[in-house]
């Protein structure tokens, strides 16, 4: 390659990478996180989940997404998102983000169980990570499985002791 043609090839990666890093650029100020349960729990919900052999025995448990096992955490965090993403191993890596919705820290635990298609545990549940939340703040849990393509997941969060 020409010298010229070197050093254009480098301003165009360098021009790309300061529009990539101009799309991370701050906003502008923001205001204090704020939750409003009311609108956390519209609509119903759909997809795979947990059911009872016995009608009416437990409320169905949606998979995908995060059970708070622990009421005292129901007017406390709420969940911001879930995904999952499929590793070079063929493994799968899970993150949850919780909002700390109290002007508090909280320190919560979670864990995670993978199912198959029949959801059979694919693998034991994972042991209890402690996350500490700081108030009005987000924070992450994020898991990988060990068996090679799980296909539903199911995190549970819980008061820390």
């Amino acid at each position: 390659m020409k010298p010229n043609l070197l050093l254009i090839a480098a301003l165009g990666v360098g021009f790309a990478g300061a529009a990539q890093a101009a799309a991370l650029s701050p906003m502008g100020p923001q205001s204090v996180l704020k939750c409003d349960f009311s609108k956390a729990r519209a609509g119903p919900v759909s997809g795979p989940m947990l059911t009872p052999l016995s009608r009416g025995a437990f409320t169905p448990v949606p998979l995908e997404s995060v059970q708070l096992i622990d009421k005292s955490l129901k007017r406390k965090i709420m969940t911001q998102s879930v995904s999952a993403t499929l590793t070079e191993t063929d493994t799968v890596q899970v993150v949850a983000r919780l909002v700390n919705c109290t002007g508090k820290a909280i320190s919560v635990q979670a864990r995670i169980n993978f199912l198959d298609e029949s959801m059979a545990p694919t693998e034991p549940v994972s042991g209890w990570t402690r996350l500490f939340l700081q108030p009005s703040s987000m924070g992450a849990y994020v898991e990988k499985s060990m068996a090679r393509k799980p296909l539903h997941y199911l995190i549970e969060v819980r008061q820390a002791d």
